[in-house]
């Protein structure tokens, strides 16, 4: 059966106009762009810009600061309690990449640890 499925696309294929071409023959004056008979056919990718809304700009102004905070804290505690150079720079950057986890473990759990005092409206 699938012999013979074959038999029938090939005989069909040898009876279309695109079998008499050769591969590299000029193409048809109305198609310019038109792919090499054989080619397989590729869609360009789609890329889809979302527009910058005052909200998006918020959202990121609000990362940005909260993870600098976050990276103040965890560059002051670490300070406090000694640590080296190179460790202090991974996690300062590691508490800005992390900054809203970071300072709610922070206020949990280091806060009165450090020594540092977070900056809050209500604490005088």
């Amino acid at each position: 059966m699938l012999a013979k499925m074959l038999e029938q696309h090939v005989e069909k294929y040898a009876n279309s106009p695109a079998a008499a071409a050769p591969a590299n023959a000029p193409q048809e004056a109305g198609q310019p762009n038109s792919p090499p008979i054989g080619a397989p056919l590729v869609a360009p990718p789609v890329v889809v810009a979302t527009p910058a809304t005052a909200s998006n700009v918020l959202y990121h102004i609000i990362g940005i600061c909260v993870g600098a905070y976050a990276a103040y804290l965890s560059w002051q505690c670490n300070t406090a309690i000694g640590t080296n150079m190179p460790l202090k720079v991974l996690f300062a950057v590691l508490a800005y990449i992390f900054g809203f986890l970071y300072l709610i473990c922070y206020y949990i759990f280091l806060s009165s640890t450090c020594g540092v005092k977070p900056v809050s409206p209500y604490s005088r």
